[in-house]
């Protein structure tokens, strides 16, 4: 049995409500694709669905996939904070280091760390843009060339600024020498 402390409790219970937040993006992305697509693809069936039906299609997906991330992140928050001897005091120390910077800062480090995944999601939103856009019954040819020619444009955009983040950066130079050379005289 573990004995925890109201920090390590605290730690956690931030830990797993981040975790269940994004699993409650990615179920309620995934349920309105769900939704989007039968609606869109097989109408006939979407028709004979009953409110309660459209409202599972909705609902289901959010909630399970939320449960799921959540039970993920407080696993995975018990592997890092109970693998290694010390593992725990650095994880506690960096959840007050993380709790003591503002909402802005705490929200500029989650999008650099998370800065390929959101790329690569924008990225690949622009091709599904591209073909849907393209595949458009709506307007003469020449417009649905412009709007494929406009989301070709933002594929391309995003594909460089993904190049231009996988750049590796540069790294400060070491003041470990300049402590080497005090500790040598």
């Amino acid at each position: 049995m573990k004995i925890t402390t109201p920090e390590e409790r605290e730690a956690h219970g931030a830990h797993v409500a981040a975790e269940s937040i994004k699993g409650t993006l990615i179920g309620g992305l995934t349920s309105s694709a769900i939704y989007l697509y039968i609606r869109r693809y097989r109408p006939a069936q979407f028709r004979s669905f009953s409110t309660s039906v459209k409202a599972c299609l909705l609902i289901l997906p959010t909630i399970g996939l939320c449960s799921f991330w959540a039970e993920e992140g407080s696993r995975e928050f018990d592997m890092k904070m109970h693998s290694e001897l010390g593992s725990d005091l650095k994880l506690l120390q960096e959840y007050q280091d993380w709790k003591h910077k503002s909402i802005g800062e705490q929200v500029k480090l989650s999008l650099l760390d998370n800065k390929f995944k959101i790329l690569f999601g924008l990225y690949g939103a622009s091709f599904f843009a591209v073909q849907e856009l393209s595949r458009g019954k709506i307007g003469p040819e020449a417009q649905a060339l412009a709007r494929r020619n406009y989301s070709l444009g933002f594929a391309a955009i995003f594909l460089s600024i993904l190049i231009g983040l996988s750049r590796p950066e540069k790294e400060a130079p070491s003041d470990e020498w300049k402590k080497y050379l005090k500790k040598k005289q």
